[in-house]
This record gives C-alpha cells, structure tokens and sequence, in this order.
C-alpha cells in the first residue's frame, strides 16, 4: 500500500528539516500533475525499508497520543472514526511549535507535535471533521476547512447553524446540484404523489438550520457581514474590501425556510469562481449579488425560495446605487423556477401589478455592460424577469419565459418580461435577442414597459428582437423597437416610436409596424395587426389602404410589400393617417385581385425614412 498517490501533487517547495525526510509544503492549495512524482516515490520507499516511520491509527483523536520520537508519518482510518472518510496523512514539522491546532491541516498532539496534513490530492471537508450527515451541527468544522484557504471537497447535506463565511484562497467543490426537477408531483388516483426526493443523489447540500433571519445569509462571499458595507480600511490591502480567489461550484444551499439569503456576494467578483450552483427555500433571495465586476458567474440557479430568485445590484440595504452596482460580468445559463411559491410550488400571492419587483424569478437592477446568455424564468409567482436598471448597457441573449405572474388573478396581467424605468437617462440601452415566450395555457405571458421612459428616442430606445410568439405588450412610452415579433401582437398603451436608428453611419430603419391579411372574393376576410397599424382596408377594385394610429407624419415613413405569388404593389397615395396601395396582378392592365384567387399581403412599416 503506498503512503502517497503520485498522480495529483501540489505545487511545492522542499524543505529539510535535520535528519527528517524531505516533504512537501503546501502552497495555497494549487494542484498539477507533477515530475516530482520521484519525490512521492521516494517516501513511499523510504516507508516501504523503513516501516516504523509509520503508523496507522485509526482516527485523529488517537492521532494525538502518538509520540513524535517514535514515527515520522501517521495514517488515520478516519476523522471521528475509521471508515468515516475523513481519514489522512501526516508529517510530523519538528521546526514548528507554534502553529495553532485547526483540526484540519494542523493537529497538535498531547506532547507538543505538529502534525501537518499531505496534499497529496484536493482535501475533503471530512478531513476537517465535516460529517456530512444533514443531523450533527457541521458549521465549526466547515467553517475551519473553508478557513483554510485552499480548495475543499464538501459531499453530502453539510446542516450549519450560522451563516459560513468564505475567505481568500477557499475554494467550495461539491459533488452537484439539485436541478430543480426532481420535485416531479403526479396525481395517481386522487393523491398527489412526489415520487422523488427533493434532494438526488450526488448532490451536495448546504443547510441552515439556525436562527431565522432575513439579512442571514447561508453562505456570504463578503469580507463583512450581511447589511455591512465594507470601507477602505487600509487601501493597501484589498482584502478589507474585496474577496478575491474564492469559488463554489456544483453545490445547493437550502435555507429551509430560515435564512432570507442562500447566497449573498459583494465585491466577490474579480478573479473568482462561482458555477453551478442552486439555491431554495430561502425568505427574500436565493442569490442577492451586489456591487461584482469583471468576472464570469455560471449556472445559477434558484428554485422555491419564498421570496426572489435571483437578484442582481438590488439596493436592498440602502447602500446607495454606487455601492451595488455589477459591472462587466456575464452571467451564463441562469435559471429560476417556482420562486415567490412555498415548497409545494403554490404561490404566496405578494405579487401585484402594483408592486411589480417581489417574487420574480430573476431581477436585474444596477449594472453596466452586463451579458445574460441562456436566460429561463418560469412558473414564478412574480414576473419572470424584472429589469429597473439605473446603467447602461443591459443584454440579454437567448431567453426562455413562460407561466409566469401564477398570483395575479387577472388574465391580462401575466408578464414574462418587466422594465420599469429608473432614470430617463440610465434605464436606457436595454436589448432582448432571441427570446421564447409562453402562449401556452394557464399564462400567456407579455412584456410590461413602466416607470421613467428611455430620454433620447431612438438612440436610447428599448430593443426586442426575434421574439416570433409575443402576444402582448402593455407599455407606457413608447421609446422601445420591434424586430421580428409576430403578427398577431397586442399593443396596449403607446405604441413605439419611429425615428431613425444611425449605425456606423449607415440608416437602418426600425421595424414599428406589421399586418398580414387574408384578401379573397374582392375583399379583406380576415387579418391580424401590430405595431402602430389599426386597420386595413381592400374595395375590392385595387385600392389596398393601411391605417395607422397614432396619424403620422406622411414623409416620416416608407412601406415593404409583398405578396404571396408574383403580385407586387406599389404605393399610389399617402396621407398622416395611412397609406394606399396598388395591386397589380399577372396582367399589370387589371389593377385587381381576381375575386376567386385569395391571397395573403404582407405590409411591413419602416420609420425614419423619408419617402
């Protein structure tokens, strides 16, 4: 059996202490594969022709009444116990007799020794004492393995009673997190029936199972606490302000209906790591991020929390919009699902209209060049994302919303998507690309434009681009573009403007308008509107009007046509209200459709072109 695993080393320096073995020393916990393997091999010799440099016991309890003078390495079977996982490998540092004990890297023994733990590989939590079991109260233990600065392993339901407070070089793995699904509820005769567990297998959990509080956070990536913005205490130091090198992947922090926050982050963005991570069952937010920059977060995910799912630069403390703005950090496959809903997914019913910006799935707040790629908000109980930004720019790329607003009592208020604008000259450059959004049963969900309307038209307006199933838009103002919706949309309220788009010098004109209908037996039968289009009109001779309301100005807009074969149409007049339109047919002498030949017209309005 050999002593050390070769194949994972840390990064090293060898030092000699007397006539001790060389050894390695830790050095913040990065690990390579390494050459000098030759150096494992060689304790592993050394152990193998000399074997009483080594005992084995079986927990680090009997690790500490081991006499120094009578080995140089120690092997535990375990931490509390054998066989518990926790067990290591120890060197016994003969220059050391002032480290203090932390029950994970260093043990001190009865006689004085030091016995350093061997990062032969990434430590686990159990070597901390961490047990893992979701029963015994974990947070000491865990809180001194993420003490320790380096990467830790965590497995199983790690149950804490306080808030975990992560520090510079620490770096949380876990073995997974909850998706989310595996609540998957079916009704076998009458009873509804959960034929999975909330948790899966290979997920690793952080529970909180302490004092209710809604400024508790479960796991806090800050150097002060919860509600404390840290100052300049030493701006030599950036760790006064900032936490830097820190990461947590593939774990879910469940808040068991106690903590407010699953995870709380302030100035945590810089060179740090956060992946995969799922937070439920907390009181206000499952994610609260305030005041990161420069940095990529992946894989959130917030699923049954009480309150928000995933709030971003949200004021919630008062610290002022300055001190929890996120800046320049893109945020790759973030999902949320039943928030503002109890643990039975049935929703609380704080959302209203009137107080738009509770229970959402995902709420972005204070940020410049900020990127969401691969959006999904579903089945909240509040808007599915709700945007009231106060910076500038804000996009979103590939975006998936449906059911949600499950509180409000009124079909016409279910909104996928809700801006509401903070400032006139911040809530500005906003654009949504590529955007599914529900017309399925029992919510259709719509887009809700509110608050402080974009200041420069145009140039500033809110974008929505390829969104081919959107139904509904109920807006305030009208400063916001259409690309390639579909064209059956409902506007209520403003309709957006139309004024010239200037890119790289070039016009590009702004789609505000479309109509697609159904002319047949020398009259329009059916047709379906959008954009600042009211009615079509067909006579039935040749003459196609489109009318438009509000009236605008006759040069301050142009038409495309097309039709469904090899008839074209030209414009024959044009007036603020609409315009008219000639068809001709295969014989350009008969300005008429045939009364037996149906035929779908299109008309697209373009604005900021003069005719």
């Amino acid at each position: 059996m050999s002593f050390f695993d070769s194949s994972r080393l840390p990064v090293t320096q060898i030092v000699s202490a007397g006539d001790q073995v060389p050894i390695f020393v830790q050095d913040q916990g990065v690990y390579m594969s390494s050459s000098l393997s030759t150096i494992a091999d060689y304790i592993n010799s050394l152990i193998t022709t000399n074997p009483d440099l080594l005992r084995y016991v079986a927990d680090v309890y009997s690790l500490r009444q081991v006499n120094k003078d009578e080995v140089q390495f120690v092997s535990t079977e375990g931490y509390w116990a054998s066989g518990d996982a926790g067990g290591g490998n120890y060197w016994y540092d003969s220059t050391d007799i002032t480290t203090v004990d932390d029950g994970f890297l260093t043990i001190v023994a009865n006689d004085g020794a030091r016995w350093k733990l061997i990062l032969d590989r990434i430590p686990n939590a159990r070597q901390a004492g961490v047990r893992g079991n979701g029963v015994a109260d974990d947070y000491s233990y865990a809180q001194n393995a993420i003490n320790a600065g380096i990467p830790v392993r965590f497995s199983g339901v790690i149950r804490t009673t306080q808030s975990l407070q992560l520090k510079p070089g620490c770096k949380i793995i876990g073995d997974g997190n909850w998706s989310g699904f595996d609540i998957e509820r079916f009704d076998i005769g009458g009873t509804l029936t959960v034929v999975r567990p909330f948790y899966d297998v290979g997920t690793t959990v952080f529970l909180y199972d302490g004092t209710p509080g809604d400024n508790v956070s479960v796991i806090n990536a800050s150097v002060t606490a919860v509600g404390t913005m840290p100052t300049e205490i030493d701006p030599r130091n950036p760790n006064y302000r900032n936490l830097e090198n820190v990461g947590i992947t593939n774990i879910t922090i469940d808040g068991k209906d106690k903590a407010g926050i699953g995870l709380y982050m302030y100035r945590a963005g810089v060179n740090n790591n956060f992946d995969g991570i799922t937070a439920t069952k907390t009181t206000k937010h499952g994610i609260l991020i305030q005041m990161c920059w420069n940095g990529t977060i992946s894989r959130l995910m917030a699923v049954l929390n009480r309150g928000c799912g995933i709030s971003i630069g949200k004021d919630v403390f008062s610290y002022g919009s300055t001190f929890v703005t996120v800046d320049a950090i893109t945020f790759n496959e973030t999902f949320a699902y039943f928030n503002g809903c109890d643990s039975n997914r049935n929703a609380l019913n704080l959302w209203s209209p009137s107080t738009p910006d509770v229970e959402y799935g995902i709420g972005f707040y204070t940020g410049r060049a900020t990127t969401f790629i691969n959006t999904t908000s579903t089945n909240n109980s509040g808007v599915g994302i709700y945007l009231s930004p106060d910076r500038f720019p804000v996009k979103f790329q590939t975006t998936y919303v449906e059911q949600n607003c499950r509180s409000s009592a009124a079909a016409a208020e279910y909104y996928g998507i809700w801006i509401e604008g903070y400032t006139g000259a911040a809530s500005r450059h906003i654009k949504f690309e590529d955007v599914f959004i529900s017309t399925g049963l029992p919510t259709v969900d719509g887009i809700r434009l509110s608050g402080v309307e974009p200041s420069r038209r145009g140039e500033d307006a809110v974008e929505f681009k390829n969104v081919p199933f959107l139904l509904s838009i109920k807006a305030d103002w009208g400063n916001y573009r259409l690309i390639d919706v579909d064209s059956a949309l409902v506007i209520t309220g403003t309709a957006p403007y139309m004024l010239p788009q200037v890119l790289n010098n070039q016009l590009n004109l702004c789609v505000t308008g479309t109509a697609k209908v159904t002319v047949s037996g020398g009259a329009v039968t059916a047709g379906v509107y959008s954009g600042v289009i009211s009615s079509v009109t067909y006579d039935g001779v040749g003459l196609f009007g489109v009318h438009f309301t509000p009236n605008l100005i006759n040069t301050d807009y142009t038409l495309s046509l097309a039709t469904s074969d090899s008839r074209y149409m030209y414009v024959s007049s044009i007036g603020v209200s609409g315009a008219n339109l000639k068809c001709r047919g295969f014989n350009p002498a008969t300005p008429a459709f045939d009364l037996a030949d149906p035929t779908l017209i299109y008309v697209v309005v373009h604005g900021g072109y003069a005719l």
